[in-house]
């Protein structure tokens, strides 16, 4: 685990250099940890997950953060993970436009969504999605007696 710093600063690519050097510069995803605060809030210790709880609750920050990815790495793959309850931050609207920056941006880009949130998105995936991109399909907790 490396930790990138909360503002933007060159550190950010050096540690993005560093990632790159691990993996000798192959495709990687870069995945922001995002949460569900509801969820976790027993076990969450804010001062060890500062970044994530700054992404959580500013879409502008998390976006740019996606965006300085791409700047300097072109085999790194941003991910954009549309998870509740801060998938509600942002319109539809708001989504597509940020898949189509970073398309611009990347050759690949990478979309992770929580199941039960599919359906509100399956359509923009069928549009936005270009063949080089990746669909990451985030299973939550379900139930499996039932199967």
């Amino acid at each position: 685990n490396r930790r990138i710093p909360l503002e933007e600063t060159p550190e950010d690519l050096i540690t993005l250099d560093k990632i790159n050097d691990i993996v000798n510069n192959k495709s990687v995803f870069i995945d922001y940890f995002r949460y569900n605060p509801n969820k976790y809030k027993k076990n969450l210790d804010i001062s060890k997950i500062k970044l994530s709880y700054i992404l959580n609750n500013n879409v502008d920050k998390y976006v740019n953060k996606l965006k300085l990815i791409s700047k300097e790495h072109k085999n790194m793959i941003p991910v954009l993970s549309l998870k509740e309850p801060f998938s509600t931050q942002m319109t539809i609207d708001e989504v597509i436009d940020i898949i189509r920056e970073l398309k611009i941006l990347n050759e690949k880009i990478a979309i992770r969504m929580e199941d039960k949130l599919f359906e509100d998105y399956k359509e923009i995936l069928e549009s936005e999605l270009r063949e080089t991109d990746f669909f990451m399909y985030d299973i939550s907790e379900q139930n499996f007696a039932d199967v």
